[in-house]
């Protein structure tokens, strides 16, 4: 979103895991956490490396990462629609943002390196509404839109135009700084018990 969403094009899919509870019987407020990861951008080809004296081809790949972590306040509000229970959120935590680049030898038996190229730490905050609909039993199909202000920081995004690479995938990528607000929008399965 923003100033981040413009130097992050491709934002890939996210995998988030949440756990919340009641503070107490008959509350509609619950606490919990969340955790949450995604690849941002990638970028791999294959590279000719001299390894004792002999030419290897080598995959070389450099991603862009994300990981969150959040304390959330849900409240569930005192109305149904037909067996549709509404939500808000709110949440305070943490942006991760990481680069790694991968160097994977053509033999499975040689041993590969990673390289963290860049790592930063923001805080994020925001605010969210979603839903809740059963599908069976204790299990509940979940929607949600959430928009979290990240606090600024520098992270590499992929170039717009990338140069012949000569040694690393990461010569595709470039530092930039800016927020890291991200808008998003769930859907997944929730459990209770």
């Amino acid at each position: 979103m923003g100033a981040f969403k413009s130097k992050i094009h491709d934002m890939q899919a996210q995998f988030n895991l949440s756990a919340f509870g009641q503070m107490k019987a008959e509350s509609p407020l619950f606490f919990g956490f969340e955790l949450g990861y995604s690849v941002l951008q990638d970028f791999g080809t294959t590279l000719p490396f001299t390894i004792d004296g002999i030419e290897e081809e080598w995959n070389v790949e450099t991603n862009s990462q994300i990981l969150y972590t959040e304390l959330a306040c849900r409240y569930y509000f005192p109305f149904k629609v037909y067996t549709v229970d509404f939500f808000s959120e709110f949440n305070l935590g943490t942006n991760i943002l990481f680069t790694t680049t991968t160097f994977t030898p053509p033999d499975p038996e040689e041993a590969g390196d990673t390289d963290t190229n860049k790592s930063a730490i923001t805080v994020r905050y925001g605010a969210g509404l979603g839903f809740h609909v059963p599908v069976y039993e204790m299990l509940y199909l979940q929607g949600r839109v959430n928009y979290a202000a990240g606090l600024s920081t520098r992270f590499y995004a992929q170039k717009d135009s990338v140069a012949p690479i000569q040694e690393s995938t990461i010569e595709a990528f470039e530092l930039q700084k800016s927020t890291t607000d991200i808008l998003k929008w769930d859907i997944g399965l929730t459990f209770t018990f």
